[in-house]
């Protein structure tokens, strides 16, 4: 073979040899495409399992405050509830009068307004929280007398 037909040969094959690393660099590419969507599918299904797991734990919660829910009312029914319901609320005004806690007395009044306890019982249950709770708990009692009275005209 000549010089000339070898030198033809040899372009022909760098020329072939510039084709085929170009359709590298164009794989490589795709390859390169293929792996940051590859990681994005990963990081998807993470992102679903994590997002599985919190939803199974906001279930059992859910569960937990139904079931504390639940219990509290079952405590609340013994607790105010039965024969001795207007006396334990009672209890419960005169404590809020000797504590000074507004919002309680005037929950507590209504409570024992609409549990049926008389005017007298009121005074009585304020007089004894007085006593105990001193002078502070004069100012609670008139309002605590006060709030039974508005409750008792509605």
């Amino acid at each position: 073979m000549s010089p000339a037909r070898h030198m033809y040969q040899l372009q022909v094959v760098e020329q072939a040899i510039g084709q085929s690393e170009k359709a590298l660099v164009e794989v490589d590419l795709r390859l390169g495409s293929n792996e940051a969507l590859e990681s994005a599918r990963i990081r998807a299904e993470e992102g679903r399992q994590a997002l599985a797991s919190v939803q199974a734990q906001q279930r059992d919660l859910d569960l937990e405050v139904q079931g504390m829910a639940t219990h509290l009312k079952e405590l609340e029914a013994r607790l105010y509830g039965g024969a001795p319901a207007t006396t334990k609320e009672l209890m419960a005004l005169g404590i809020a009068v000797a504590q000074r806690c507004e919002g309680c007395l005037v929950f507590h009044a209504r409570a024992a307004q609409q549990k049926g306890a008389s005017r007298e019982e009121v005074a009585e249950t304020i007089a004894v929280a007085i006593e105990m709770g001193g002078g502070p708990a004069a100012v609670y009692g008139g309002e605590a007398m006060a709030a039974f009275d508005q409750f008792a005209t509605e």
